[in-house]
């Protein structure tokens, strides 16, 4: 390769710095080798130069880096050791996620944030909690209220103070609207997957304050069992001609296939872990039941009476099926009949184990919800929002939530909302002898 040294080169002329000579040396043969070529020139050629480039730093004397200078519909994304989307910029909505790549607003954390500072008064901020505050007078009553806070209503003049009670309260929305999907989990690590409207994929987890999106599905599907946790679940059935057979393990990012359903089904119970599932009876109808072992489906004892779209809670040695009808419940080697809803609940959705479940919405009752401890049932409250084909995630008849669904009233509009069952305080007037 011939190499021209510095000292070697002729002196700059006026012309030369006027045109900022670079000297390109060997860069192949004929015409360019050892040639001078303009700033203009080697533009172009920097222009030219496409795919990934690999570097360990950028640096310049430039007064900011741009990137999307052309305004196009062109995503950002920054990846971390553990985050996919440890920054990432939905160019096309104008939104910026952090640790999510659905955001949903201007800027979208999955999260803690730190900071040291917020400007602005702060006036138009929502669903902010607070801590509980020494006794005051106020001319309205505080809001939000926070167990154990009491005040003075200067307006009304009473006492007042805010107690907490278990009922239904909103939580954040699934980011589009779900109905008849698979679900697991708990109030504060669920999993929403698959679903209508025209058989849907996708994969929504939450984690008690936020949805963010999973891997899809291989089979896409609707009217589908699930169980097990948002790392650990196992999505079987579904609505098909003929009915689905399909089974799919998911492992927090990626699901996989499983052995097939003896039987396809729709509509049917699902309950345990992705090791040991249950699914039970379903459409088209079947009193059947199945049990999975991590690899392969075995036949099971019947169920007493054929059900569909009809929740189940507990595990291959203990679960209970209900709903419609009668309680049935399953002790491991048998299925025995127990006690109906207080209204009976076609297409509902509940979660829970055996002698501590809850039962919400349905098309016959959008608005209630139940409780059953092992004997009668008993009312749970009002929904926030009524639902039908709705699904649910818990351990417990205390711990609860429940998302999607539709509207069981015209208009029968497909449902993003999502509420849990816990602790809300309410005001309560002290009365002053």
């Amino acid at each position: 390769m011939a190499t021209t040294k510095i000292s070697a080169l002729p002196a700059a002329t006026t012309a030369d710095v006027a045109d900022l000579t670079i000297v390109v040396t060997d860069i192949g043969a004929g015409a360019l080798q050892d040639q001078k070529a303009t700033v203009t020139q080697a533009a172009t050629y920097s222009r030219a130069l496409t795919g990934a480039t690999t570097a360990s730093a950028i640096v310049g004397s430039g007064a900011s880096l741009i990137i999307n200078t052309a305004l196009a519909d062109s995503d950002t994304r920054i990846a971390g050791t553990t985050s996919a989307n440890l920054f990432f910029v939905d160019a096309g909505l104008d939104k910026v996620g952090i640790a999510t790549a659905v955001p949903t607003q201007k800027l979208d954390v999955t999260g803690t944030v730190n900071a040291t500072l917020f400007a602005g008064s702060g006036a138009s901020l929502t669903g902010l909690a607070t801590t509980s505050t020494a006794f005051r007078t106020v001319a309205t009553d505080p809001s939000p209220l926070v167990n154990g806070d009491v005040w003075y209503n200067s307006t009304s003049d009473t006492f007042k103070g805010a107690l907490a009670a278990n009922a239904w309260a909103s939580t954040t929305s699934l980011p589009v609207g779900i109905q008849l999907a698979g679900a697991c989990g708990t109030t504060s690590a669920a999993l929403s997957f698959g679903g209508d409207p025209n058989g849907q994929n996708p994969t929504y987890a939450f984690n008690g304050t936020a949805w963010s999106s999973g891997g899809n599905l291989i089979t896409a599907r609707y009217s589908l069992a699930g169980c097990g946790t948002t790392t650990a679940a196992l999505g079987f059935g579904g609505y098909g001609i003929p009915a689905l057979t399909a089974t799919e393990k998911y492992n927090g990012t990626t699901w996989s296939s499983g052995g097939n359903l003896a039987t396809g089904r729709f509509e049917p119970g699902g309950c345990g872990t992705q090791t040991a599932g249950f699914c039970i009876s379903g459409r088209p109808a079947t009193v059947t039941t199945e049990t999975f072992n991590g690899t392969s489906w075995s036949a099971g004892t019947s169920v007493n009476t054929s059900h569909q779209m009809q929740p189940a809670a507990g595990t291959t040695s203990s679960a209970v099926y209900f709903g419609v009808g009668a309680n049935q419940t399953w002790n491991g080697s048998s299925w025995a009949n127990g006690s109906s809803c207080i209204t009976s609940r076609d297409n509902s959705a509940g979660c829970g184990v055996v002698g501590s479940i809850m039962v919400m919405g349905g098309s016959t009752n959008g608005t209630g919800s139940e409780t059953n401890s092992g004997g009668a049932w008993s009312s749970l409250g009002s929904l926030v929002q009524r639902r039908t084909y709705g699904m649910a995630a818990g351990t417990s008849n205390t711990s609860g939530m429940t998302f999607g669904g539709t509207l069981d009233i015209s208009p029968y509009t497909v449902l993003t909302a999502a509420e849990i069952y816990g602790p809300v305080a309410t005001a309560k007037t002290f009365t002053v002898a």
